[in-house]
């Protein structure tokens, strides 16, 4: 659906046919999707491989077939439980979906054959489309890695590498879809696992060229890994290939570009003039000193710059926005576009 509503607006306003190739599985780290050689060139790549690996142990494929296949009917009979249930009580809850039908079987079974192992689906799914000229490639993951890796960046940035050679285009454009917002209801609090893809995503557009990156702070849905709302996903892809490859003027989200110190205040310098969309005062900045520890900053929005101060900090040194797995924004460029997060 994302892609679908990416090339409708760019059929629309370019006015010429689009094409997309659809690959993808859901659930899956980014490690499905990278080649051997491609997860060896980094530290990260050979960790997640040999922890599988030991997970694995000396199970053989037909071993995992077997316990496959009962994982398969085991999931199937919970989505079943689970859709009666919702049939009766349609805004329930993932805590109490989880008390009064049971426990998602969410984890599948490791094994030789299971389409999440490191490498797995890269000679299905990527490779098999070889040769292919592309304009570019839409790319929305970094759920499943959430928590399970802080060096996200450094994985994403061997892929690009690794695809730009398989489809032997170095300028090949990745445009990154950004996490939303989401936090599951039986989670006791910010576990800070989404923030930092967040972040790593950010870093990769920063320092890989023909590299773009949409952002959804204002997106995703409490509870609900899945949000609903695919429209706004495609069309602010659009707007960034419209502006990253076909040379038109397309919405993109507002951004830190850097910070300085004057006393015990903090300025922020953004690319464009944010405001505060609901009145409120801007939530979510927080700024820390050289021992350490963010805290909640009061901020004054003066067009294109912030300024940040908190009576728990004298001389800030460091400033972060919208550090959390969910919670609401109210900070807006002058488009309608979401401020995107910082760590500066």
């Amino acid at each position: 659906a994302v892609a679908y509503f990416c090339a409708m607006k760019l059929k629309n306003s370019l006015q010429v046919p689009i094409g997309i190739v659809d690959c993808y599985w859901g659930g899956t780290s980014i490690t499905a999707w990278m080649s051997p050689e491609c997860l060896d060139r980094t530290g990260e790549g050979r960790r997640y491989r040999e922890e599988y690996a030991a997970q694995v142990g000396e199970k053989t494929l037909e071993d995992f077939l077997r316990e496959d296949e009962a994982w398969k009917t085991e999931l199937h009979d919970w989505e079943k439980r689970v859709a009666v249930y919702k049939q009766g009580h349609p805004q329930a809850s993932g805590a109490e979906v989880n008390e009064q039908v049971g426990i998602s079987p969410w984890h599948p079974p490791v094994g030789p054959g299971s389409p999440y192992r490191p490498g797995a689906l890269h000679v299905p799914m990527v490779e098999r489309i070889v040769p292919l000229t592309l304009s570019g490639i839409l790319w929305y993951q970094g759920e499943s890695d959430a928590g399970q890796t802080r060096a996200y960046d450094a994985l994403m940035m061997s892929l690009i590498e690794s695809w730009r050679h398989l489809f032997r285009d170095p300028k090949l454009p990745f445009l990154m879809v950004q996490l939303p917002m989401w936090i599951a209801s039986d989670t006791p609090g910010d576990t800070y696992t989404w923030p930092e893809i967040r972040w790593a995503q950010s870093l990769v557009r920063d320092q890989v060229r023909h590299c773009g990156m949409i952002c959804l702070l204002d997106e995703g849905e409490w509870d609900n890994l899945h949000p609903t709302a695919k429209r706004v996903v495609g069309e602010r892809l659009a707007d960034l290939a419209l502006t990253e490859m076909y040379g038109r003027k397309g919405k993109v989200s507002p951004r830190a570009t850097g910070k300085y110190t004057m006393g015990n205040e903090m300025i922020v310098e953004l690319t464009e003039p944010i405001l505060c969309r609901d009145g409120e005062l801007p939530a979510l900045l927080e700024i820390a000193g050289r021992e350490g520890g963010f805290h909640p900053a009061a901020a004054l929005l003066e067009g294109s710059r912030i300024r940040l101060t908190s009576p728990e900090v004298n001389h800030p040194v460091s400033v972060r926005y919208a550090w959390t797995d969910f919670s609401k924004v109210n900070l807006f460029g002058e488009n309608g576009l979401p401020l995107e997060p910082f760590v500066l």
